[in-house]
């Protein structure tokens, strides 16, 4: 018990409980000046480079060095070898690195940057002017050393293997003076592709006898024009014949942008034309299309299900041609292609052909086994339709004029009729621990859908057949009126009144309908509404229920603290 009271005390006059009142414990600030640290290691750098990451033909790889520790000139040397180091692809002319300069090695020269120790008495701050701007005090000083990449460059023996999808050269930096000697060896990609050359007509379809107008951009990667340089430019007709030449054009301007212009003659081939451009080297083609345009006799349509399931046995297809004045393309035969979204030129295709009818329509059914077989021709991991997703395209061609129109649709197939979705707009947007959660799923099922439209247009067909009825009877009405009435007026004002009739018969069962749709709206967001209001009336019940049983157990536990204390003093 003594040594209880002890350790009692000494835990007390530690924690200053004893002979003063309560402290709040307070952290520790060590003293900064008296901790005892270890400096970051520094190592001996003597020089910094950085360079181009990517060799492009006829264009300047670029490389910035400076010396950081040596006092003697060091000699750089370049030299771009295989990605294996066996082979030597390039060796540009050497330069050198004076102390205390940074040299950028540009398009074709060598920029050395001298920083300035001279400061200006004039300026209110260090490095700026009276007006706030930074001041430049690098001298700048220019030789000519030429570090262009050449166009007819040897690319890496990777470019002859299709799969290797990085081709690369390795950089082989050597430094070398009395002092300061290094190698630096860094891989950089190899980029076929130097510069884009635009060709822009000033119309994609031209007639014969108009007139051409086109002009020819190149930039560089980094968007500047490429200036100076000379372009071969040539025409060529729909059989592949040079119609027109112009040899090393340049812009008389010096802006890069080329501006030509030829005519068409009366009597050309039509077709598409190309016009073939060559600047460095490369050459570029732009096609535009010469021939008569004629709008298009008549429109053709795909008509799929909106989705298929893939348990069904047959796919029905309809192929649809209209005339543009409305009427039905009666005489004309179809082809209908059946193939994969992502179709490439080594899968199967199905094809089905027919004719129209007198409506103008074509419908097939396909059997979903032939479309199967089809897709798992060249994709032997197709073992279903689930998730596949197929494109239908139809020509048809009328008979007389042999005109050709297509169009094409999509489908994907699904293992069932039913959609599900999160009711996100009645369900509530957080959780709260212990209570539940009403989720609301919507259950979209498809047949319903196809049902309720079914019903719709037996419905209209019901009124149809009304208004035809009504018609019917109304036109008996006025023949028997006119047999047997000799008044004029007689006769116009019952043709009146049952026209009348026949109007408001119709506006009638068509208000009905509007307001049966409305009320049925209406009830099922009402519903909706109201369950969502007594999901939260529940959830504000069992809140203050956990509520009061909180503070009934702090109340008790108040109540029994004190006992509890005493006995454990005693």
């Amino acid at each position: 018990m003594k040594v209880f009271l002890l350790i009692s005390a000494m835990v007390a006059l530690s924690m200053g409980q004893v002979g003063r009142p309560s402290l709040i414990a307070q952290p520790l600030i060590p003293d900064i000046e008296k901790l005892v640290t270890t400096p970051i290691p520094m190592y001996n750098a003597t020089y910094w480079l950085a360079m181009s990451n990517k060799v492009r033909p006829g264009l300047p790889f670029k490389i910035s060095a400076q010396l950081l520790t040596s006092q003697t000139p060091v000699v750089v040397t370049l030299t771009i070898m295989d990605h294996r180091g066996n082979k030597t692809i390039l060796s540009p002319p050497a330069f050198t690195v004076n102390p205390g300069v940074v040299v950028v090695v540009g398009a074709a020269e060598v920029v050395i940057l001298i920083k300035s120790c001279r400061s200006s008495a004039s300026s209110s701050r260090r490095g700026f002017g009276w007006d706030g701007r930074r001041k430049d005090n690098r001298v700048k000083y220019k030789q000519t050393v030429r570090s262009e990449i050449p166009l007819d460059i040897e690319p890496p023996d990777e470019m002859e293997n299709l799969y290797w999808y990085n081709p690369s050269y390795t950089a082989h930096i050597k430094g070398e003076s009395s002092d300061v000697n290094f190698k630096h060896v860094q891989s950089v990609a190899f980029k076929p592709k130097a510069f884009s050359t635009f060709i822009q007509t000033d119309k994609g379809m031209y007639k014969a006898g108009q007139k051409v107008r086109f002009r020819v951009l190149t930039v560089y990667p980094d968007m500047k024009a490429v200036r100076g340089e000379p372009y071969d430019i040539y025409i060529k007709d729909a059989e592949d014949n040079r119609i027109r030449q112009w040899l090393g054009v340049q812009d008389p301007n010096g802006r890069g942008v080329i501006e030509l212009w030829f005519q068409l003659a009366d009597e050309i081939p039509s077709g598409d034309w190309t016009i073939v451009t060559s600047i460095l080297g490369k050459e570029e083609e732009k096609t535009f299309t010469v021939g008569d345009y004629v709008l298009p006799r008549f429109e053709a349509e795909v008509q799929l299900p909106p989705y298929g399931l893939s348990s069904d046995p047959l796919l029905t297809i309809t192929v649809k041609a209209t005339y543009t004045f409305g009427q039905p393309v009666t005489d004309g035969s179809v082809i209908i292609a059946i193939r994969h979204e992502y179709h490439r030129e080594r899968d199967g295709t199905l094809f089905k052909k027919g004719k129209l009818s007198s409506d103008g329509t074509l419908t097939i059914e396909v059997a979903q086994k032939e479309i199967l077989k089809t897709l798992a021709s060249d994709r032997p991991y197709i073992d279903n339709l689930d998730w596949q997703r197929i494109k239908v395209e139809a020509n048809v061609t009328e008979r007389q004029t042999r005109r050709m129109q297509s169009s094409s649709a999509s489908l994907t197939f699904h293992s069932t009729p039913m959609k599900l979705r999160f009711v996100t707009e009645v369900a509530p947007n957080y959780f709260k621990p212990g209570l539940p959660y009403t989720l609301y799923v919507l259950v979209v099922v498809v047949v319903v859908v196809v049902v309720v439209v079914v019903v719709v247009v037996q419905a209209v067909i019901l009124v149809v057949v009304v208004v035809v009825v009504a018609v019917t009877a109304t036109t008996s009405v006025v023949v028997l009126v006119v047999v047997f009435v000799d008044s004029v007026e007689i006769i116009i004002h019952v043709a009146v009144v049952v026209v009348v009739v026949i109007v408001v018969v119709v506006v009638v069962v068509i208000v009905v309908v509007v307001v049966v749709v409305v009320v049925v709206v209406v009830v099922v967001v009402a519903a909706v509404m109201e369950r969502k209001k007594e999901d939260e009336v529940e959830e504000e019940e069992e809140e203050e229920g956990e509520e009061e049983e909180e503070e009934e157990k702090v109340r008790v536990l108040m109540i029994l603290l004190p006992t509890y204390i005493l006995t454990k003093q005693e």
